[in-house]
């Protein structure tokens, strides 16, 4: 299997480049991922996702929610302004910043996208962490 991942790591170059892809390096790639549920930490995640699947979708909606409305917002702010010439691309913005990623390929020119940005990336900041923040506190007893 390791020899197998190895040869679909080394050939998926030449074959992105051809625009070309082979499902069966893919399958291949499924049967050592298929490893992973002898790993206990695996089956740990995979029980945390379960029980909070629910959590997760309605967490999911509402990142989605907030990007479109912001991206909508940004590209209203920007119009064809630093490559902002549909709401996709407000909206690419909008997720890069709530993540705290940051590319830096998209940043607004104009004040007010300006200041929407900054309240996104506050908004992503507290959208993470009080999550995180909560799950400790209720794992430790705090």
């Amino acid at each position: 299997d390791a020899v197998a991942a190895a040869s679909v790591i080394s050939s998926s170059d030449v074959a992105l480049a051809r625009r070309e892809f082979h499902w069966g390096w893919m399958l291949r790639m499924v049967r050592v991922l298929k490893l992973m549920r002898y790993l206990r930490e695996m089956n740990t995640i995979a029980a945390a996702v379960a029980a909070e699947s629910k959590a997760l979708l309605i967490f999911m909606v509402y990142v989605f929610i907030l990007c479109f409305l912001f991206g909508t917002v940004l590209f209203y702010f920007e119009r064809d302004e630093a490559g902002f010439y549909s709401i996709p691309a407000g909206m690419w913005c909008v997720i890069v910043t709530m993540s705290t990623v940051g590319y830096g390929d998209t940043v607004p020119e104009s004040l007010p996208g300006r200041v929407l940005i900054c309240f996104v990336m506050l908004l992503g900041y507290s959208t993470l962490a009080v999550p995180t923040i909560v799950g400790v506190m209720d794992v430790f007893g705090v």
